[in-house]
């Protein structure tokens, strides 16, 4: 029975990446609790507790990461069939500000990461610098889907969206394709003549 509110919140969640992020919200959330196993926040004053994470951390943390962790929260609960007045409980958050300045890096920084990485880290970088990808989309994502400069992302879900990469990416990747299949032939090889 302990496990059952749990399992009802984690196997909801769709993507790796998301179950990792809301697994470790909601542990930060029974941490401040003083907590130790979700089915114990079903017996919780669960609007009042809420309210006082969001007033506790509202000043300590961005309010797009207290956004996301709350979100979490709220998910738990759902999944678990408990009504919370939602709009009652945003009305405590710190009205939204931008914490850091985005910005592309720049050409001088890419060759310096690139110069200390290995053939393999340096797709992954080409990828996220010349497709604007996000490092969650780098576990799911399939280079077959790599037609010519046009990469598609998050193949086969409703969020899929296609995004082009440069030339540079390219040619790194045709390298490491030779690799690989040079190093296969070669393995294949030996296990042939064994």
């Amino acid at each position: 029975m302990q496990e059952l509110a749990y399992d009802n919140f984690i196997n909801t969640i769709k993507s790796k990446a998301s179950r990792v992020t809301y697994h470790n919200n909601l542990q930060q959330f029974m941490k401040f609790l003083g907590v130790t196993n979700p089915e114990s926040l079903l017996n919780i004053e669960v609007e009042q507790s809420i309210k006082q994470y969001i007033i506790f951390f509202r000043d300590k943390i961005s309010p797009a990461t207290l956004h996301n962790r709350i979100a979490s929260i709220y998910h738990f609960y759902d999944m678990n069939d408990i009504v919370i007045n939602k709009r009652k409980i945003s009305k405590f958050k710190a009205e939204f500000r931008r914490v850091k300045l985005d910005r592309a890096y720049s050409h001088e920084e890419i060759a310096k990461i690139l110069g200390a990485a290995d053939l393999r880290m340096k797709i992954c970088i080409l990828l996220m610098a010349s497709g604007g990808l996000r490092k969650g989309t780098l576990p799911d994502l399939r280079l077959r889907t790599l037609e010519g400069n046009k990469l598609t992302v998050y193949e086969n879900s409703n969020e899929e969206y296609f995004t082009f990469v440069t030339p540079r990416m390219l040619k790194v990747h045709q390298r490491i394709h030779r690799i690989q299949k040079a190093n296969w032939r070669r393995n294949n090889f030996r296990f042939l003549s064994d």
